[in-house]
C-alpha cells in the first residue's frame, strides 16, 4: 500500500501543480493507487477551501470525483462518500464535521456542542 500525503492528492487535483502529476501517475501505475487516508482527505478539503478559495459542495464533488479515479483510493470508500454526500449536502459542515456525521450514520454516538453537527447527526 502506497499512502498520499496532501501534496500528492492537490497535484492530481488543482492544474497549477498538475506539473508533479505525470511522477505521479508514474509511481501509481507501478505500485497501485494511492490511499487518502482520513487525515489527508480533512486536509485537502481545508486547503482547498482556504487556499484556493473553492467552495465546500464544489470541493466534496472534486474529492469524489478524484477518489473515483485509477490513481486515488479511500482509506474507507463507504464513510468518505457517504461524508462527501453530507458535506455536498450541507455547507455549514466542515469536512472534520461531515466525517463525524457519516460515523454517526454509521452508528457511533458522537458527542457534539456544535448545533449543526448535532442538527445534521439528528436528522440522518
Amino acid at each position: 500500500m502506497i499512502r498520499a500525503d496532501t501534496n500528492v492528492v492537490l497535484s492530481l487535483l488543482m492544474p497549477p501543480r498538475r506539473s508533479e502529476a505525470s511522477r505521479i501517475v508514474e509511481q501509481a501505475e507501478t505500485f497501485g493507487p494511492f490511499v487518502v487516508s482520513e487525515c489527508v482527505f480533512v486536509e485537502v478539503c481545508w486547503v482547498l477551501e482556504s487556499v484556493y478559495s473553492i467552495r465546500r459542495g464544489d470541493v466534496a464533488l472534486m474529492i469524489g470525483d478524484a477518489l473515483q479515479s485509477e490513481h486515488l483510493v479511500s482509506w474507507d470508500a463507504a464513510l468518505s462518500r457517504r461524508a462527501l454526500g453530507i458535506m455536498g449536502a450541507n455547507e455549514r459542515l466542515s469536512a472534520v464535521d461531515a466525517l463525524l456525521a457519516a460515523h454517526a450514520a454509521d452508528g457511533d454516538m458522537i458527542f457534539t456542542l456544535d448545533r449543526a453537527l448535532a442538527s445534521t447527526i439528528q436528522n440522518l
